[in-house]
């Protein structure tokens, strides 16, 4: 993948590469030349002056700061899952939709990331990953079978992303692609009750 900056004053694009190990293509399921495929989840976000892309399937990311032009890589051990998912489903993903779902269903069994956000009280950024249980039923209109049990993490990082602690937010047990964001010093995220929106929030004591 390519990220591209388009200086206005002068009309000059500079391009920066931003995926050097061809994940997006290497989760990508289907064929990339064609709209026909299943795409990865890429998070692109403006926190504190900077742009940060990052990747479902991979918890390194890239942060590119505009003012000084500097593209740096974040890569890190995460603690409780993988750090990137394995592809462990072979099969025609081009033209069968049945192996697309078994692969799709390995992945966010292993291991999915979200974006990271900022946090200007306390000054830190989080970032919820989490890993998924799946039953043998097959939901009815649902791509996948039906979800037993979601383990979910909360990464901290400090304002020069190193990673500070890593923890497990059992009352989060059925978010897995979980929405969210940082308001007054607390992670709000976004939960369905009975089909009404609500939010489930976490307030952070000390570091």
């Amino acid at each position: 993948m390519i990220l591209k900056k388009l200086n206005t004053s002068d009309g000059i694009i500079s391009s920066y590469e931003i995926d050097p190990e061809g994940n997006y293509k290497k989760y990508t399921l289907g064929d990339l030349a064609t709209s026909y495929r299943w795409d990865p989840k890429v998070f692109i976000a403006s926190q504190q002056d900077k742009i940060i892309v990052s990747h479902e399937y991979s918890n390194d990311f890239y942060v590119y700061s505009p003012e000084s032009e500097d593209l740096q890589q974040v890569i890190y051990s995460s603690i409780h899952t993988p750090s990137t998912v394995t592809i462990t489903t072979e099969g025609d993903f081009d033209n069968s939709i049945d192996e697309r779902r078994k692969a799709l269903q390995s992945y966010r069994e292993q291991v999915s990331f979200g974006p990271l956000v900022w946090d200007p009280k306390n000054k830190r950024y989080y970032r919820l990953s989490s890993s998924s249980t799946f039953g043998e039923e097959k939901q009815e209109s649902r791509l996948l079978n039906e979800t037993v049990n979601v383990d979910v993490y909360l990464s901290l990082f400090d304002r020069e992303f190193n990673l500070i602690s890593e923890i497990p937010l059992p009352q989060l047990n059925n978010q897995s692609s979980a929405k969210y964001f940082v308001k007054d010093g607390m992670l709000w995220i976004f939960e369905n009750k009975d089909d009404e929106m609500g939010f489930v929030r976490l307030g952070f004591q000390q570091f």
